[in-house]
Parts: structure tokens; sequence; C-alpha cells
């Protein structure tokens, strides 16, 4: 059928039939295309808006059964395995936040610095609807990258990390607690004080 859609697109003029290239996108999946079918995919929203929703559910079913088997391979430890599936997830919709933080937890584990930080950054530029499980992605992402910039001792992108923490969750202590120490050491004593400040005013009034 992938032949036979290709034919139509490439030799029968169907280049601009949004339905074609949305059932290629569809075969591409089946197939394990991944790259494939997300340029399909995003080929037929291109060419016909209206059926960028039908798109997104293809993504997004797509997504689940490959993000769900690869947090499995991950908690038991099978970390290839996991690896493989959450690429070819990524490769179908990278605005994934899930996705994204949990590449980024695999290449902290492995080391591999560099890398985690892209992934987290992702997680917390694709989490930006208010439901609870994007504010939770969005604050361990910040506070996980926040803590790996302060270790590279790029203390101004930690004053980054942190305040996405913090603004996920502000009554996460320890967020509050290591932003002012993030501020501190990029040069900011004058911020770090201010929240130092509203830190032990709320503990006087809490009694604590």
């Amino acid at each position: 059928r992938s032949r036979v859609l290709l034919q139509a697109i490439t030799q029968n003029a169907q280049g601009q039939n949004a339905a074609a290239w949305y059932y290629l996108g569809r075969i591409d999946l089946m197939l394990g295309d991944f790259t494939g079918a997300d340029s399909s995919l995003t080929k037929a929203a291109a060419l016909q808006p209206a059926c960028a929703p039908e798109v997104d559910l293809v993504r997004g079913d797509a997504v689940r059964s490959l993000a769900i088997p690869a947090n499995d391979f991950q908690t038991a430890g099978k970390l290839d395995s996991a690896m493989y599936l959450y690429r070819a997830s990524y490769a179908i919709d990278r605005r994934k936040p899930f996705v994204n933080y949990q590449m980024a937890e695999i290449f902290k584990g492995q080391g591999q610095t560099d890398s985690a930080i892209v992934y987290y950054e992702r997680a917390i530029t694709t989490a930006t609807d208010t439901t609870a499980n994007a504010r939770q992605i969005r604050g361990n992402a910040g506070y996980s990258v926040g803590l790996l910039y302060y270790n590279a001792q790029r203390y101004a992108d930690a004053v980054h990390g942190f305040h996405v923490a913090v603004d996920a969750n502000p009554k996460d202590l320890d967020a509050i607690k290591n932003l002012s120490i993030a501020f501190r050491a990029a040069g900011m004593p004058d911020s770090a004080k201010a929240l130092d400040d509203e830190l032990l005013k709320q503990a006087q009034a809490s009694g604590t």
C-alpha cells in the first residue's frame, strides 16, 4: 500500500493531496518507519490544517504505544531497549515532555551530561500546559538541570533551572534554597537575600 501511495504522490499528481500523505504516514507507523511517518504526517497537516487535530491524535497514540513499554524497560534497567523506544517516540513527536524527560534521566544516569541538559531543557519547553503532570515534569526537569548546570559552574544557567522548578512548585523548599545558592554563585546576592528573607518570613509565620 505504501508503494501505491508513493506512486500516486510522485507520479500521479497527488503530491498536494493531504489524505494521501496522511495514510502514507499511518502506513509508515505500522511499518516502523517513524521518521518517514513524521515527515508524511507533517506534510498532511500542512496541506490541510483542519486535519491537524487528527494528526495529533495519531501521533499521540503512537507515542503512548512506544513510551509505555519504554518506561517499563527503564524501570527494569534495560536502558538500551528503553532508549530505542524513546528515540522512536521522539521521532514521531518531539513535543512530548515525558519522553524528553525520561531520555534526559537515562543520559544523566550514563554520565552524558551535555545530552541530559539538552533533553531536560526540551522537557521544560514542551511541558507548557497547566496540568499537574506538566507542572511536575517541568519542576523536576528544572531542578535536575539546575543541579547539572551548578556542578558545571554554569551558575547563571543554574539560576534559570532552579527558577523553573520554583515556578512549577512554589512550595519546593529544596528548589528555593538551591535557587538562593545559585543566585549567590552567579553574583546576584541581592536576589539571594530577597529569597532568604521570604523563606525566613514564611518560617516565622508557620512557627518553624
